[in-house]
């Protein structure tokens, strides 16, 4: 049903003289002695009237607004937990299929619209979706499907699910709007099973030594029997340990020594030898991937006496395998080498620490941490970076530079780093020297500046300057807000991992975003190609061989452009994979190597065990209720009490008259008849 009306900008008191005014000059016109009998200059007068009405009523601004009402079905969305663990423990998709279906015709008998929405997406029209999505995160999956829904704002919301959730914050604590009705999926009966829960290991070794490697193994159902563990890696069977079952619910862990022989990334498989009555045999597997280095990177922190920093940057540090940490302070702890890759001088310089200059070559780089009381005359003379003038001390916030690009951070650093709260810097002229790179400006009040706070240069060292003692107050505040401290330590270790990093004099580099992918993510291969002055080059077609399991490999071509230098790859099936680049650039040709891992993530094997006990929260928290699957027919029934409300909806749209084309055309009709016969009546 639609409808209109007009307003007027001005008001409609103007009528009452436009109406006269247009009489008045059809009557000017058409008053004298006329050719035309009485009629038919009456018709020409009224011609003339409309066409000036119509144009003198344009001055009044006139809208014209369409208002149409419609009738909107009330939404019923339909939530479905598309996990592995479902479709593991239900067996049959297309019997659940079929049910799911049903129940969606039942709503739309009923007067319902019924969306189905699963993990990550909303089913197209031909609702197609498979159950493989390989982690449950229930509360996304709700949050997400009520989000959909919110401009109809739906009351009710079906969820057919096992209960099972390995990600995110469990949805018995979650708020949710709507009325949520459950469907339990699966069976809550504890199975005989064995089970690998879990390895633990490092994620990094050194060549040549030795790592551990605990599996926690879980068993039900095999009281008092014996069971087999199994480490192997590509070349065969490592090693086999015999675990006996001490009680029908039963973990134990299975203790491994790995020795490694081969860089790179490696392999290892622990499996559990099936056992007789076994449910689920997909649990009784798992991989993990270990990166085999044979060299650290020794890093040496000197300071005159102890601080809080340095109990920060030492725990940032020590989630890096490949880097090793040694102190030097005074009658507290004294170096251990001669010679260190990089060096951290903590509020303390060279020219008043003679104990430090023994460790520092001539190529040593170095990163100064300076707090606001330093000697900075002193400092200024020695660094080859920045020239300090305080007169003060101010407290600022980090803002990240964009251009920034000796390392990158992960995405959503920036907008973490940005919230940390003020620390204190030296307030006062900062002079930056040529040759250098800003990674972190200061912002002062909310209000950006072009001082530094990290900054980094390309002198005859690899040096840096952080101009701040607060390290450690930015790291418990991550760590208070978020439960981690994944920002600041990731700043912290890949600022020593940049400028302790050996010079890479090659002119073509290939690398992966990350050493480590999940299976569902993107990989992701970053090139570098340089001209003889070491100036980037773009615009060069570069050829991708990437091999991956069973030795299959697959070819790729790309152009990298400035801003976008990277090889998005497809998903890929858990592995290590080995890339190969070739690229040509004045004349010559250019190789270059890398590889990374893909780890499977198998969450949804893991348990297949219903938790019908979150369903039932879920439901009593949000008003509804909960029914098992083997009650759906009692569940059908009951969608019966839902009444479907029809609500009335209208939209509203709004357009001036000037622009309307039939407008025109209706004076131009007027103008064009009373012309027409004036020509042919004599008139003209």
């Amino acid at each position: 049903m639609q409808s209109f009306h007009i307003t007027l900008q001005y008001s409609a008191w103007w009528l009452f003289v436009i109406i006269p005014t247009s009489a008045a000059l059809a009557w000017l016109l058409y008053s004298g002695k006329s050719i035309w009998e009485n009629k038919m200059r009456m018709f020409l007068m009224g011609l003339r009237f409309m066409a000036v009405f119509l144009l003198l009523f344009l001055l009044l601004n006139p809208h014209i607004t369409f208002i149409k009402s419609f009738k909107e079905k009330p939404l019923f969305p339909i939530v479905v937990d598309n996990s592995q663990s479902v479709l593991l423990a239900v067996k049959n998709e297309n019997s659940l299929k079929e049910a799911i279906l049903a129940i969606q015709n039942k709503l739309q008998k009923l007067g319902f619209e019924s969306p189905i929405y699963i993990h990550d997406e909303k089913l197209d029209q031909n609702g197609q979706y498979s159950f493989q999505h390989p982690t449950s995160d229930l509360t996304k999956l709700l949050t997400q499907a009520e989000k959909s829904s919110s401009s109809k704002k739906s009351k009710n919301l079906l969820l057919l699910s096992d209960g099972i959730f390995n990600s995110g914050i469990s949805p018995a604590y979650q708020p949710f709007h709507s009325k949520i009705i459950t469907l339990g999926l699966g069976d809550t009966v504890p199975r005989k099973d064995l089970a690998l829960k879990s390895l633990q290991n490092n994620s990094v070794a050194f060549l040549g030594n030795k790592f551990p490697l605990v599996a926690d193994v879980q068993a039900i159902g095999y009281a008092n029997k014996e069971i087999e563990v199994v480490l192997k890696d590509a070349k065969g069977i490592v090693e086999r340990k015999k675990m006996t079952v001490e009680r029908d619910f039963w973990i134990g862990k299975a203790n491994f020594v790995i020795a490694t022989n081969t860089p790179g990334f490696q392999r290892y498989t622990v499996e559990v030898t099936p056992a007789k009555g076994e449910s689920n045999l997909l649990n009784n597997k798992l991989n993990t991937y270990v990166d085999i280095v044979n060299d650290r990177e020794k890093i040496l922190l000197i300071s005159p006496a102890p601080h809080p920093n340095i109990k920060a940057i030492r725990a940032a540090l020590a989630k890096s395998e490949n880097i090793q940490l040694e102190l030097l302070i005074p009658d507290i702890s004294e170096a251990k080498e001669d010679v260190y890759d990089m060096v951290i001088l903590h509020n303390c310089l060279l020219s008043t620490f003679s104990e430090a200059q023994k460790y520092i070559k001539e190529n040593t780089p170095v990163l100064y941490v300076v707090g606001a009381d330093a000697n900075y005359p002193r400092f200024n003379a020695e660094n080859e970076l920045i020239e300090v003038l305080p007169n003060s001390t101010d407290q600022v916030n980090a803002m990240p530079n964009p251009l920034f690009s000796r390392f990158k951070m992960n995405e959503n650093s920036a907008s973490i780093l940005e919230k940390l709260p003020p620390i204190e810097v030296p307030f006062g002229e900062i002079k930056i020297k040529p040759g250098t790179e800003i990674a972190l400006f200061q912002k002062i009040n909310g209000i950006s500046s072009a001082k530094p706070l990290l900054i980094f240069g390309n002198g005859r060292r690899n040096n840096g300057v952080l101009l701040t003692n607060g390290l450690w107050q930015w790291r418990m505040y991550e760590k208070l807000e978020t439960g981690k401290s994944e920002t600041v330590d990731e700043l912290v270790t890949k600022t020593v991992q940049y400028l302790s990093s050996k010079d890479d004099k090659r002119k073509f580099r290939i690398y992966p975003h990350q050493r480590e992918y999940n299976e569902e993510e993107i990989p992701r291969i970053e090139s570098e190609l340089y001209n003889n002055l070491y100036e980037k080059v773009f615009g060069q077609k570069i050829s991708v061989r990437v091999v991956g399991n069973q030795a299959k490999s697959t070819m790729y071509e790309f152009t990298p452009l400035e801003g976008n230098a990277s090889l998005a790859l497809p998903l890929l099936a858990p592995g290590v994979y080995k890339v190969e680049a070739q690229t040509s650039y004045a004349g010559k040709q250019f190789n270059a190597y890398t590889e990374f891992v893909v780890k499977e993530r198998q969450l949804e094997a893991l348990d297949l065990r219903a938790n019908h006990q979150v369903l039932r929260d879920i439901s009593h928290k949000s008003g509804g209720k909960f029914f098992p699957w083997h009650q759906k027919d009692t569940f059908m029934k009951s969608l019966d009490t839902f009444e479907a409300k029809a609500i009335w909806k209208s939209e509203e749209k709004k357009r001036n008259l000037i622009d309307e084309k039939w407008y025109f055309f209706l004076i131009l009709t007027f103008l064009a008849t009373e012309w027409v016969i004036r020509r042919y009546t004599g008139g003209y």
